[in-house]
């Protein structure tokens, strides 16, 4: 006779409960540490910004505006608002002050707001976009937006300019430019050309920067293309002796 045989069907154990790891958004521990190290984490909240100032046509009336917003640290607390706007004990470069108030106007000046404006900068990392205010607002005695000597601390400068329009390529291109020259710490300076590069070409020939020709750079208003303007300059010079080669006429064009 035959025994049967019964199979010992047994419950898999559950698996292991999945544990989820989150980095935690506060450190609670923070105002403990030494202050050497809470100052040194503060300081790598600095970051290179592009900040944008622009005066309203308000003559009467003048007042410096951002819409950059204001770094996160300033706002935080008073032991990070003082350390980054504040230069050091026995520390004699005005650089060394990561954040401090630029383009204020004196409230004493004519035809100024009761309450102008200011705006803080980093004049080491921060780049300074005007836009399409008129470098005049900056150089010229009478309007400009801030103390010469803030003008001459400014490292990267960048504008929005076009020259379809009659005007204001002609007043840019033989006038505005010129200003350029008060901006003797240039490092860099970037052209918003509006309406094409090509209008730029041979802006570096004809004018003098701070900054020298190799850190002028030109950006299309349209395709977001950058390049330099000396490159520019080689790539309208590539492309005009291939066309005479080819037996083109016609004259090189120049805006200047």
């Amino acid at each position: 006779m035959a025994t049967a045989t019964t199979t010992d069907k047994t419950t898999p154990p559950p698996p292991p409960p999945t544990t989820t790891t989150t980095t935690p958004t506060t450190f609670h521990l923070f105002p403990l540490l030494p202050y050497e190290l809470r100052a040194l984490i503060w300081r790598f909240t600095v970051v290179p910004r592009v900040v944008d100032v622009y005066m309203p046509e308000t003559p009467s009336n003048r007042t410096t505006l951002s819409s950059t917003p204001i770094p996160g640290p300033l706002h935080t607390c008073r032991e990070s608002r003082l350390l980054l706007t504040t230069i050091p004990p026995n520390t004699k470069s005005e650089n060394f002050q990561d954040y401090e108030k630029a383009f204020q106007l004196s409230p004493h000046s004519p035809h100024v707001a009761p309450n102008p404006g200011y705006i803080w900068l980093n004049f080491s990392l921060d780049t300074v976009d005007i836009t399409s205010t008129d470098l005049h607002c900056f150089t010229d005695p009478v309007i400009r937006l801030s103390d010469p000597s803030q003008v001459r601390r400014i490292k990267r400068l960048k504008l929005e300019r076009e020259y379809s329009a009659t005007y204001h390529g002609e007043y840019f291109f033989h006038t505005e430019v010129r200003q350029i020259q008060a901006f003797q710490g240039l490092e860099e300076i970037e052209f918003v050309c509006l309406d094409g590069m090509w209008a730029f070409e041979d802006i570096t020939v004809h004018n003098q920067f701070p900054c020298g020709s190799e850190n002028v750079w030109l950006v299309d208003g349209e395709t977001g293309e950058k390049m330099r303007a000396v490159e520019l300059d080689r790539r309208c010079e590539r492309e005009w002796e291939e066309r005479e080669g080819d037996g083109g006429g016609g004259e090189r064009r120049s805006f200047w």
